[in-house]
Formats: C-alpha cells, structure tokens, sequence
C-alpha cells in the first residue's frame, strides 16, 4: 500500500508528519481503496541496499517515487479503516470506475483474470512467478505492463473510428482536415485510458510519447520520427529528470528509436522501393509473396530492430537476454497486445451496460491468453531459448552500438567502412582480454558478499 503519511501516534504525542510510506500487509483477504484513511502498528525503517556492486538499487528506485520510509504489517490485525472527511475529486471517481472494473474481471469466469487485470488496469501483483518467468525468458514481459503499445492502440483505434465517421459526411470532408480532427480526437481517449490504468510512470510516459507523436500529426510533423521521440523524452525529464535512471524509460526509447532507425532498413533488403535488387527479386513471381512480406517479414523486422535496440539494457539490468524473444513476440503481441487488450476494453465498456455480453466478450479474451500463455511457455521451454550473461561495461554497450550503425551504414557513409573492421578488432580484444583474465589468473580471489544477516563468501 502507498500511505500519504500525516500523523506518527506515540505513548505521550501526536506528531503531524508529511510523505508516503510504502507498507507491506501479509494478509491478501485485506482490501483498502483510493481514499481510505487508515491507522496501523509499524516500525518504519529506511530502505537499504545490501552494498554488492551490480546490485539492483532498491532504495533509489524508491526514492525517485518519492518514497524514503518502508514498513511490514503481518496481519490485519494491526491495521484499519478509521473514519474521516472522503475526498471527492477526480482521482477518486476515476479510482471508483477502476474498483468496477476490477470486480468486474474478478466477478467474471475467465481463469486468467489476474492477466487481464495487468492489462487493462496495470495490476500485476495476482500475476504468478511461473507465468512471469515464462514471459521474461522469452522477452516478452512488456506486454503484461502498460506501455507504449496499448496507449498507442487505443490511440490508433480512435483514430480510426473518429475518422471514418466522419468520413460519412461530405460536408464535412470538403470543410475541414477530418485526419487531423480525428488525430485529436484520439487524445481525449488515450488520456481516459490512462487514467483508468493508475497513471504509474512508465503509463505516464507512455501517454505523454503518443500526445506528442498525436500533436505532430495535427501540426504537420509527423515524418520527423526522430524529432518527435526527442521531444517526448524532453518533456518527461522536464517533469521528472531522475527518469533517466529507470528501466521503462531506457526501454521504451531505445526500442522506439531501433524501430524507427533498424526496422525500414531491414525491410530494405526485401522491398525495391529504391529499384534496387533485394532478396525478392531472386524469387519467381508468387502471389503468396507480398502477404508472407506484409504479415511475417515486416514484423519480424520489426520484432529483431526491438531486440537489438533494447538488448544492452537488458543485459545490464537482468543479466540474461531472450534468444527466442524474436519470434516469441510474433505470436504473443498480436494476440495480446492488440486482440486481448482490444475486446478486453471494450468488455469493459459493455460491462457497463450489460454484463452478459461483457462476460462473453471476456471469455473470448481469455481464449486468446491461454494459447499466448501456452505458446509463451513452449518457447520458455526450448534449450537455450535465453541465456545468462555477465554485466557489460559501458564501453562494451558502446561498441555494440558502433558495430551495428557501422553494419547498417557500411555502404552509405564512407567512414564506416573504416570504422567496422577497427570496432570488431576491439570487441574481440576485449572479449580475449576479460576471457584470459577470469579464466588463467593464477591469484586466488574470495569476494565477501552483503547478505544482511549472516555471512557469505564466494571461492
């Protein structure tokens, strides 16, 4: 529970407090909403890191919420809701819309409710360690968090509703740049989505990337990719500049940035559109051809630039990279990202109206999560479908970088050509160096790992 702290009870005072508390209660039947006020039994501690280098920065990652005290709780025995003055904002009814919701899902038949609710409303905590491990084994954890994908489908879904609309009228047509209407007319869904999904960071920065990628169509911006990815990032370390530091936002950039950079070149080598010889022309003329291009080759070309944009970071953080993770996204985002989260909106949305045909609509999703969970975990299941790696230094991740641009560019920029063969020598020498260092060093070395309580040594 996030606590708005406001009053620390002792033996002989009161003393007025201000900030939030993150608190632990070891009790699942408990359930608080948006606006409770409570009064517990804690001893509040400040959260730590054990001190290993590499390790995850838990009290950072904390602090950049704005979040410095901890506490645990281990029954509800020693917390409760006391009365008091209930807030009435907007806040508050969007978290009352979100509590239908959610009895909605729970109340409903479907055996991966705890999924659609990651999807929907970006709760993951029901989610089980199997299936998560599952999923990030096979890169395809992103999915059960909200992110740039479902902010931009509900983007791209109202867009396409609101225009042909008003496509329907000629008047209108003639009048007015109905694309543009419809583009901003995309906004007022997009920013009800998510709010209905908890506002989180990586939400937010979500939604503030597909507002300005929205606002550059309405001002005839839209082909400056580049430009307007920088201009989202811009915004959100103007609002908050520790952002740089976190896991959804390096992910999230530099995938985009890969697709918009590696993707169209990677097409390149099976489309002509610079009448230049590609893999296609080596084939005889099949009428198959531009369906397998359109609906397998393109997204993979898109799922590989993803991969290879994102994989440093991934390796820096989580020590292990997807090597199935490609092909594993080929299945699970069109059956969960766009099917699933598409009927599961608007079960929602019937949900409101008439729960049969929401119960329906949701069973139907839920048929779409069972074969992604089964497919995901065949994938997980393949020998070496992920393999563990050691932490990369910072001028590795540069060099890997370098390498690709160098690859991609060979024959546009003539420095690159020059470039390539120098960045391959280096990373083999650096490879030669690090494997000779950790595998022939004659010294013996004992490292004295921080476990807390107790000791640990590694040989």
């Amino acid at each position: 529970l996030y606590i708005d702290a406001k009053n620390i009870f002792t033996q002989k005072e009161n003393i007025p407090v201000k900030g939030k508390i993150l608190i632990t209660v070891e009790s699942p039947s408990v359930k608080f909403k948006y606006g409770d006020r409570l009064r517990f039994i804690l001893k509040p501690r400040m959260p730590q890191n054990f001190g290993n280098p590499g390790e995850y920065d838990y009290a950072g990652n904390l602090a950049r919420q704005d979040i410095y005290v901890t506490g645990y709780i281990e029954n509800e025995r020693w917390i409760a809701v006391i009365g008091g003055e209930e807030k009435h904002g907007l806040r508050t009814q969007i978290e009352g819309v979100r509590d239908k919701i959610r009895d909605f899902i729970d109340g409903s038949d479907a055996e991966n409710s705890a999924i659609i609710k990651a999807l929907i409303l970006g709760e993951q905590g029901e989610i089980l360690k199997a299936v998560r491990d599952a999923f990030a084994g096979t890169g395809t954890a992103h999915i059960l968090s909200i992110s740039g994908l479902h902010i931009g489908i509900i983007a791209f879904v109202s867009y396409w509703i609101i225009l042909h609309t008003l496509k329907q009228s000629e008047r209108l047509m003639l009048a007015f740049d109905i694309k543009k209407i419809a583009a901003a007319g995309s906004i007022v869904p997009v920013f009800l989505y998510g709010a209905i999904a908890g506002f989180s960071v990586s939400t937010q920065r979500a939604v503030i990337m597909v507002m300005i990628f929205i606002l550059s169509v309405i001002i005839d911006r839209k082909q400056n990719l580049y430009n307007t990815l920088a201009a989202a990032a811009l915004v959100i370390l103007v609002i908050s500049p520790l952002s740089v530091y976190d896991i959804s936002f390096q992910l999230s950039f530099a995938s985009v940035l890969a697709i918009i950079y590696l993707a169209p070149r990677l097409q390149g080598l099976w489309t002509n559109e610079d009448k230049q010889a590609t893999a296609a022309d080596l084939l005889p003329p099949h009428p198959i051809w531009p369906p397998i291009k359109n609906y397998l080759l393109n997204p993979f070309a898109v799922s590989l630039a993803a991969s290879i944009g994102t994989a440093p970071f991934v390796v820096w953080h989580f020590y292990r990279v997807s090597i199935i993770g490609i092909v594993a996204n080929l299945i699970a985002v069109p059956l969960m990202g766009f099917i699933a989260v598409s009927l599961g909106l608007i079960s929602v949305l019937v949900s409101f109206f008439n729960q049969s045909a929401a119960n329906l609509i949701l069973l139907i999703v839920d048929i779409m999560l069972k074969t992604s969970i089964w497919a995901v975990n065949l994938f997980s299941q393949i020998p070496y479908s992920s393999v563990f790696t050691t932490t990369p230094t910072i001028l590795e991740i540069v060099l890997f970088y370098i390498l690709i641009v160098s690859a991609v560019e060979f024959k546009n920029i003539r420095i690159f050509r020059y470039t390539l063969p120098i960045v391959m020598l280096v990373i083999i020498g650096n490879y030669s160096f690090w494997y000779y260092h950790l595998n022939y060093n004659p010294n013996l070395k004992v490292t004295f790992i921080s476990v807390g309580q107790g000791d640990s040594a590694l040989i």
